[in-house]
């Protein structure tokens, strides 16, 4: 053996002893020697001198091998002691091995010293190492406890028979589930009946090593769903089987937002195909028949009906009705065929009632002309087609008023939104006094675009450093890494500092005292990319006990993409806004090209209306 061997003799005879380093040295290359023969000297030289390894002869005048034996398990356990004697007691050797002797070599057998020696030495290696083994075991399995239980999204373990073994607290947490009245149970506990055939359907898939993300939904104990962002992949369990280990994050707002943002959308998307079909109309086209059918459309009515003001009598006439055409063709019979054209004479006080109020409800249609329908025709409307309330719509402009719109709707129908009618009324009213083309409105909207491979958020496990200086990664998984354009390796050399831009001393105090008082700190920031751009992320931030030391547990999710549909949406309701509100065409052309310049180079901007003669184009510029 080339590494230096420290021996320590403890014996009373010196020829003996060098009989025992004779023997060791014919055995081991590289070693040194010490000689005790009083306890004192003994424990003395256990601590200075370290001796990997202790021969000591059984009996002496002032000391003897079983106290030198005990002195040395109680104080360096680790360190192997032979016992060398003359004795040829087989008692003697079996009380030694008994009291925790690596070996037993009598002197007149002394040739079997060496042997005994290298045994010694390679057991106590032996030991050594598995002892490291295991306590690198144990360093593994709480590093991955603590990642289980700590982690800010769910996490279930499940056999390869689908039966949940473990959970951590966030799952419980989301299902409403105690762990023990999930453990030992089929996951369909937790999955809602129309997705059970996923099931049987994915798990083989999974436990082939194929992982999968997708979005489904997950029952809570109390009978209810929500909607979870699903991650699920082969793992190895404890004992040695398969088994399928699910993520879970819960995306019920998110969902909730965007079906809110879909309804808003919705209504802009046919507000804004409004506008358009209303600039494609000529000046001498027939705004009514347009009118009334969008307003149908957009609002779900079942019935709808156009009236132009008439200012020289101060009428309101008919113009436009849409209903079913066996329903009309009944109107038509009842009226005479003056379905159209019925005029209801306004006074001063009707006229002001109009012009103050954008919408209003009346419970017949001869309420809302103000007794031009005839009853009969009221009644039969509502009998044919469900009706129970009408809803008239206000056309006008300041103190001007162009004409009305009223619709009918069921009463199973809600009433349209507010902003919705208003923003009708807006558009309608701009259209029919000016009659000419409104900008016309195009947006294209980026869906949503899932780039998640199989875990698709960055985690890193990150030094804490009690002076404030530059933190480390301690480890990171390879989405973390990706995320910015690095490699693990990479990463696992750079200070995290530089890796986030812009931020202040006030913010690193702030998370500090989120993660003192809470245990988890959330935000949102900027990382630089390797290629020097920035990408905006949400972080969440744990405190965690890695490796018997604090660390903290770093999840970022790239939100580049929700931030650029959150400015895309933000411009195109600006734009409809502009629509909606501009005086002229100088006022949306500024509003226009002012909201594009976030995206686009608009200094050679124009818009060009295809309809309008040169001439007209010029006069509408000046």
């Amino acid at each position: 053996m080339d590494t230096l061997t420290r021996i320590l003799i403890v014996e009373d005879c010196m020829p003996d002893a060098e009989l025992n380093k004779r023997e060791a040295m014919k055995v081991l290359k590289n070693c040194t020697f010490e000689v005790v023969e009083t306890e004192p000297d003994f424990l003395n030289s256990l601590f200075s001198f370290k001796p990997h390894l202790i021969l000591s002869d059984y009996s002496m005048p002032v000391f003897d091998g079983l106290t030198a034996l005990s002195l040395a398990i109680e104080h360096t356990p680790e360190i192997p002691v032979i016992i060398v004697t003359g004795s040829v007691n087989e008692d003697t050797a079996v009380e030694c091995m008994k009291a925790g002797a690596a070996n037993y070599v009598i002197k007149q057998h002394i040739k079997r010293l060496g042997p005994a020696i290298l045994h010694a030495i390679s057991e106590n290696k032996r030991r050594y190492e598995h002892k490291k083994a295991e306590e690198a075991l144990r360093e593994s399995e709480s590093r991955y406890r603590n990642l289980f239980d700590l982690s800010p999204v769910g996490i279930l373990l499940q056999d390869e028979n689908n039966t949940i073994i473990d959970a951590n607290e966030n799952y419980c947490r989301l299902t409403g589930y105690q762990k023990q009245e999930l453990i030992g149970k089929h996951i369909s506990i937790i999955v809602p009946a129309m997705y059970r055939n996923s099931i049987i359907e994915n798990s083989p898939r999974i436990l082939s090593g194929q992982q999968l993300h997708h979005e489904t939904e997950c029952n809570r104990k109390d009978g209810t769903f929500f909607s979870i962002e699903l991650t699920e992949s082969r793992v190895t369990l404890p004992n040695g089987s398969i088994g399928i280990m699910s993520i879970a994050n819960d995306i019920s707002k998110r969902k909730t937002t965007e079906k809110e943002l879909e309804f808003k959308n919705k209504h802009l998307q046919m507000l804004s195909g409004y506008a358009i079909k209303l600039t494609e109309i000529p000046a001498n086209g027939d705004y009514g028949k347009l009118i009334v059918e969008e307003i149908k459309k957009i609002t779900g009515a079942v019935f709808a009906a156009y009236s132009e003001y008439n200012p020289k009598d101060s009428t309101l006439i008919t113009k436009d009705v849409s209903v079913d055409q066996k329903i009309l063709s009944v109107l038509v019979k009842l009226t005479g065929n003056k379905i159209l054209n019925v005029a209801s004479q306004l006074n001063d006080e009707t006229y002001r009632l109009i012009l103050k109020n954008d919408s209003s409800s009346f419970d017949s249609l001869t309420d809302l002309t103000f007794g031009a329908v005839p009853q009969i025709v009221d009644i039969s409307l509502k009998r044919m087609t469900g009706i129970n309330r009408f809803i008239g719509i206000s056309f006008n402009l300041g103190d001007e008023l162009f004409g009305t719109s009223s619709f009918g709707l069921r009463k199973d129908q809600p009433d349209p939104d507010k902003d919705v009618i208003q923003s009708i009324a807006r558009l309608t009213s701009l259209t029919l006094r000016r009659k000419k083309a409104e900008e016309e409105f195009i947006r294209s909207e980026k869906r949503y675009h899932e780039l998640f491979d199989a875990y698709k958020d960055g985690i890193a496990i990150i030094s804490i450093n009690p002076d404030n200086k530059e933190t480390s990664f301690l480890d990171l998984n390879t989405s973390a890494a990706a995320m910015l354009g690095y490699t693990r390796a990479e990463m696992m050399g750079i200070p995290m500092q530089t890796i986030e831009s812009g931020y202040t001393e006030q913010q690193l105090i702030q998370r500090r005292m989120d993660l003192e008082q809470k245990a988890v700190c959330n935000f949102e920031t900027e990382f630089i990319h390797k290629s020097g751009h920035l990408i905006p992320v949400e972080v969440s931030v744990t405190v965690i006990n890695y490796g018997g030391v604090p660390a903290l547990l770093n999840i970022s999710r790239d939100i580049s993409e929700r931030r650029f549909r959150e400015q895309l949406q933000k411009i195109q309701f600006n734009i409809a806004n502009a629509m909606i509100n501009a005086d002229n065409l100088h006022q949306l052309y500024e509003a226009v090209r002012s909201e594009l310049s976030v995206l686009l180079d608009t200094r050679n901007f124009f818009i060009a209306f295809l309809t309008l003669k040169p001439e007209c184009f010029r006069l509408l510029l000046r």
